[in-house]
């Protein structure tokens, strides 16, 4: 059965909430990226099949962590989260609604508004950084950070597809060919001036794992179909 969506804003939080508000206004980010916003959209749309309701904000956790490759240092930091949203049926099942088909147009409208208000049922710890222009409008945010997010989870797939596992401990010493190429991916380059920054890419991918061991801990075996599907789009 098809639901018509009828809160087409995307959703966002409120920056004001957010417990890492404090990036400088005044910094310039000089980086641009192609962005597929209808990808984007595909992506949100795919979370929310699996039960995910992406919501996108500034950031700068990684920020913090001195953790953002040199790539990516042009560009603004966003977090995405994810929390858990109850499917339509689901909702109309608790409701006790036994034949949402047959009820009239006026009907569905209110319960499919109530449905939007309240979906939302549980948080998780499911959260990572995007890394976008500076001159995305708001309306854009949310559909600019998934299809960043999919480029990246990409390039995870190409080079380290051990970590949809979130069990890669250390890249540099157990998989050095897949650490390899995540540098030629994310056009990272190691030369006697900063090979410091190897360990600090090396910690960066291992947080990385940390997310998809979540991702397991909360879909219980489903992550696999989520990821494959994410990436079917984008292939």
């Amino acid at each position: 059965m098809k639901v018509n969506k009828f809160n087409e804003e995307i959703n966002t939080v409120n920056f004001s909430d957010l417990e890492n508000w404090d990036i400088k206004k005044d910094r310039v980010y000089t980086g641009t990226k192609n962005l597929n916003l209808d990808i984007g959209q595909k992506v949100f749309n795919l979370l929310e099949e699996y039960g995910l309701l992406a919501e996108v904000g500034p950031g700068n956790f990684l920020t913090r962590q001195n953790s953002v490759l040199a790539s990516e240092k042009q560009f603004r930091e966003y977090r995405v989260h994810l929390s858990k949203i109850k499917p339509f049926n689901e909702y109309l099942d608790d409701e006790g609604i036994d034949d949402f088909d047959k009820l009239s147009k006026k009907e569905k409208i209110r319960i499919q508004k109530e449905y939007e208000s309240r979906k939302i049922y549980g948080d998780t710890n499911l959260e990572f950084s995007v890394f976008l222009p500076s001159d995305i409008k708001s309306y854009d945010i949310t559909n600019s950070a998934l299809y960043d997010a999919s480029n990246y989870l990409l390039v995870l797939s190409d080079c380290i597809p051990e970590l949809f596992k979130g069990i890669e401990d250390n890249v540099l010493i157990d998989n050095t060919k897949g650490f390899k190429c995540f540098l030629n991916k994310k056009d990272l380059k190691i030369t006697n001036d900063n090979i410091e920054d190897v360990p600090a890419i090396n910690y960066r991918i291992y947080k990385d794992s940390k997310f998809f061991g979540e991702l397991i801990n909360e879909w219980d075996g489903n992550e696999t179909a989520l990821i494959n599907d994410w990436l079917n789009l984008i292939k």
